[in-house]
């Protein structure tokens, strides 16, 4: 969003320009975490004789996040540990996925060593009939925003559902979650998917 960047003054370019911005920054951080010193003369980030000390005992995992396929998905695919696809955008995670490994063929990278990670709205509730209410209510409110509640990968409905689609997930190879709980108290709807969904996937 332009405010994450104006409010502190740095400007909000282009989004070619904020990839190149991203590939820099990570290709910097990745250095400074290995190496006793960096130079480094990119077009948006510059350092000189940089050290970094002490040196991170495990070094952080790189989670990158976007769906663009002929840049994000392939700085996925080069530099990132935990690729992150947006909720927005759910419903095309297995077409993302199968590209995401066309990037790692062309990096010569091993897929299975990215970690795949979603996005996404959980709307839970004890049974379908009291589900379809709150599914209506979250459309309504987000309208799309953290994806349609109704789509084909869609975590909502009963716990039985919930545990159906989220194995929908794991069968395309995506691991991880990104998890935003829908309801006036979140702690219900968690509490009801800790009980009940969580204990499957352990």
């Amino acid at each position: 969003m332009p405010r994450e960047f104006s409010d502190f003054g740095v400007p909000f370019l282009p989004t070619a320009a904020r990839l190149g911005q991203l590939r820099e920054t990570v290709e910097l951080l990745k250095r400074m975490w290995t190496e006793p010193s960096v130079t480094y003369d990119g077009k948006y980030v510059k350092a000189n004789n940089l050290v970094c000390e002490p040196k991170p005992v495990r070094i952080p995992p790189i989670l990158i996040g976007g769906s663009g396929e002929k840049v994000t998905l392939k700085l996925a695919a080069q530099h990132a540990d935990i690729w992150n696809h947006q909720a927005a955008r759910q419903f095309e995670l297995p077409k993302k996925i199968e590209v995401l490994k066309q990037r790692c063929a062309e990096v010569g990278r091993d897929f299975s060593t990215l970690t795949v990670s979603q996005q996404c709205l959980v709307t839970i509730a004890p049974d379908e009939a009291s589900a379809a209410p709150m599914i209506d209510t979250a459309k309504n409110i987000f309208g799309g925003h953290m994806g349609d509640p109704t789509g084909p990968l869609a975590i909502a409905g009963s716990p039985q559902r919930v545990r159906e689609q989220i194995q929908k997930h794991v069968d395309l190879g995506c691991t991880m979650f990104l998890m935003e709980f829908f309801g006036r108290d979140t702690r219900e709807p968690a509490k009801l998917f800790a009980e009940t969904v969580l204990p499957h996937f352990k």
